[in-house]
């Protein structure tokens, strides 16, 4: 039974692929992940386009949502990746610069994640390791007004020299079956950034 659902997945992903205009000869696993989460990257981006980092309270804000989501993923991460494949972690970063802010709750409470029986560790390492090109432009926009004591998720350059070592390692050909995995994987790591965005959404309008 579980191998008829398998061909199924694969069927999907290889049809997703045609559309996309990918191929496993032409492409890299690296274009196949982004190719097919373009859509989700956009919807996250778009969750978060409304916060001024330049302003005390969004920038507060930001963080908490990254800390909150971050954690449950950095967990995950350190019990599936292969040794030495772990993603640096963040959310050290982050709570540093919510401390400095005066925004670290007492007790912080983060979801716990899980990429699913359908992902692998490729695409939430994927993910999270991408993320730091949109930190890095975040950081830029805000410039002077992003205060000094609070730079250090941003500013942060471990996560870049990750990111090399990654898309290496995606460079490559892929097995359909191999980017089945990541890409669920990835989408299930959007979907719980996105579900952190929300719980954010809800406490700030139970506050107000």
């Amino acid at each position: 039974m579980r191998s008829g659902i398998d061909a199924v997945m694969l069927n999907d992903t290889r049809q997703e692929f045609d559309d996309l205009g990918l191929g496993t000869e032409r492409s890299s696993l690296r274009d196949a992940i982004g190719a097919a989460t373009a859509a989700d990257n956009a919807a996250l981006d778009h969750a978060l386009v409304g916060l001024d980092l330049a302003e005390r309270g969004d920038l507060i804000r930001f963080l908490g949502i990254n800390l909150s989501a971050r954690a449950g993923v950095e967990q995950w991460l350190g019990e599936h990746c292969p040794v030495g494949w772990a993603p640096p972690p963040q959310t050290g970063l982050i709570a540093d610069d919510l401390i400095a802010l005066g925004g670290l709750p007492k007790a912080f409470r983060a979801p716990r994640f899980d990429a699913g029986p359908a992902g692998d560790w490729i695409g939430p390492a994927f993910v999270v390791a991408r993320s730091q090109l949109g930190n890095r432009l975040l950081l830029a926009q805000a410039g002077a007004a992003l205060p000094w004591e609070a730079r250090r998720f941003l500013a942060g350059t471990a996560m870049q020299g990750y990111w090399q070592r990654l898309r290496t390692l995606l460079g490559g050909s892929f097995a359909p079956g191999d980017a089945h995995a990541a890409i669920a994987g990835a989408r299930a790591t959007f979907a719980h950034f996105r579900g952190c965005i929300e719980r954010f959404a809800t406490a700030r309008s139970a506050v107000g």
